[in-house]
């Protein structure tokens, strides 16, 4: 499959884009340092389920680029939210199954808190992944950011269905996440398997499960 670009606000965006162009949508974000082949064992599996899968590389990595010279290169949590928000738009993908771990995991953590209606459900590795940051200098950021960051202060619920996956042997995980329950506020399962930090290559046919699990509580 050969790689995509589209372009929204800030970037032009380089992704993979599989399956049915009728299917349900899901979008899968990567972390630091890997990239969108993270999620190679977990495709195939979702298209067979008659998903179309995004999988985007976030801003920084692979063909990802930013529009404009002048823009400020941001890594805040507000602005990977809105990445995700910004690619749907631009795909015009109404909602979607929202998936990612590390910094991916923090990207549709921040879209799903912000912009709950454009989620159909998350499947986030380590829980709740939105950094409490009302103790430390703000950083300068475009207005809109800073409005984003103003309102991911207060660390706002996740209301739509997620599920949270732990890996026990996540040497950056300590303990797992049990105590982010108080985050959740809709339906939340949280799920824990014998494997490290990257979890959709260690484990893919658990986050598979868990993305698949979404869709059926969605469908009833």
């Amino acid at each position: 499959m050969s790689l995509k670009t589209v372009k929204t606000r800030t970037l032009e965006v380089g992704y993979y884009d599989h399956g049915p162009s009728s299917g349900w949508s899901v979008l899968l974000y990567h972390g630091f340092p890997y990239d969108i082949h993270a999620y190679d064992e977990v495709v195939p599996k979702l298209v067979s389920a008659g998903a179309r899968v995004v999988v985007p590389y976030v801003r920084g990595y692979g063909t990802t680029r930013f529009l404009s010279d002048s823009t400020m290169r941001s890594g805040q949590q507000a602005a990977l939210g809105s990445d995700v928000i910004e690619l749907m738009d631009a795909l015009n993908i109404e909602k979607a199954v929202l998936g990612g771990f590390d910094w991916g995991g923090m990207s549709v953590c921040v879209a799903a808190a912000l912009w709950p209606e454009r989620v159909v459900g998350l499947v986030s590795y380590a829980g709740y992944d939105i950094a409490d940051l009302s103790s430390y200098q703000k950083p300068f950021a475009p207005s809109l950011e800073c409005k984003l960051e103003d309102a991911l202060a207060s660390q706002p619920k996740i209301s739509v269905p997620t599920i949270t996956l732990d890996g026990r042997q996540d040497p950056l995980k300590p303990g797992g996440t049990a105590a982010h329950a108080e985050h959740f506020s809709g339906r939340c399962e949280r799920r824990e398997v014998d494997v490290g930090h990257a979890f959709p290559m260690e484990a893919p046919d658990e986050f598979t499960d868990a993305i698949l699990t979404i869709k059926k509580w969605e469908t009833g």
